[in-house]
């Protein structure tokens, strides 16, 4: 996701939430060929004539199961990020 690293906040502390709210913002984004992934800091070369996915609407939900499975089957796909900070194995 080079748009969204390149155009929102980059890979200082960006979240899934940012990267949602910056692709409302934008009002889409553009397909991997469109704008791809090089793996380097780079300015933002957002073409809005090729956006090819968009985000209605998003929410943050807590971590209550039963909560999670209702919204699923309400709101239908859903993304989830995990802190691995705390996960030692």
């Amino acid at each position: 996701m080079e748009e969204a690293s390149s155009c929102d906040t980059g890979c200082n502390g960006g979240l899934m939430n940012s990267a949602l709210e910056y692709t409302l913002k934008a009002g889409g984004l553009q397909r991997e060929e469109d704008y791809p992934y090089t793996g380097k800091d780079g300015k933002c070369k957002f073409d809005k004539t090729k956006i090819a996915a968009s985000v209605f609407n998003f929410s943050v939900i807590s971590i209550d199961e039963e909560q999670i499975a209702a919204n699923l089957v309400k709101n239908g796909p859903l993304a989830v990020g995990i802190n691995a900070a705390y996960m030692h194995i």
